[in-house]
């Protein structure tokens, strides 16, 4: 039996053998574990560098991580806001709100946040960067180079036997 299974195809292998039911089909993050990811949360010292990543939505979720960075290299994602339905000034009071008493290196975002779509020159509305800037939340634009994003992704989440992962989630 333990040999057939060693035959599955990883994903199927992951689940029925290692009993990993955190794999699904079509994930693109395969070396995700949940034992070595995820980490009890502790205190950050005051000296990592911290930043915040947003992800713009209303109908479909918006989504704030808020990271830190040790003097080992290693980044912990230690905050996270979900939401969905909330206009860009809730969401901006409450990002401040669960923001509240830190200081962060940079702050970055989807560039489509930056976009002026037409009507805010005419009718004087705002961008979406410009409404979390006028909350006091400076985002600068991210890269959407999704090939070098997914390299770095692979490069902080791999891990084995003699390396921890560089990407942690308390």
């Amino acid at each position: 039996y333990l040999e057939e299974l060693s035959k599955l195809p990883e994903k199927l292998r992951k689940a029925y053998w290692e009993g990993n039911w955190d794999v699904f089909e079509g994930q693109f993050f395969t070396v995700w574990d949940r034992q070595k990811h995820i980490v009890e949360p502790f205190e950050l010292a005051p000296s990592f560098k911290r930043f915040r990543a947003y992800d713009h939505g209303r109908e479909n979720p918006a989504c704030c991580k808020w990271y830190a960075l040790d003097y080992d290299g290693r980044v912990y994602c230690y905050r996270e806001l979900y939401v969905k339905g909330l206009n860009v000034d809730q969401i901006a009071v409450e990002i401040n709100r669960m923001s509240s008493g830190e200081v962060y290196d940079y702050s970055v975002a989807d560039p489509a946040i930056f976009a002026n779509i037409g009507f805010t020159d005419k009718f004087g509305g705002q961008t979406i960067a410009e409404t979390f800037a006028r909350h006091g939340i400076m985002f600068l634009p991210a890269s959407n180079r999704r090939v070098d994003g997914w390299n770095i992704m692979h490069q902080y989440l791999y891990w084995n036997e003699n390396t921890l992962p560089r990407l942690l989630f308390f």
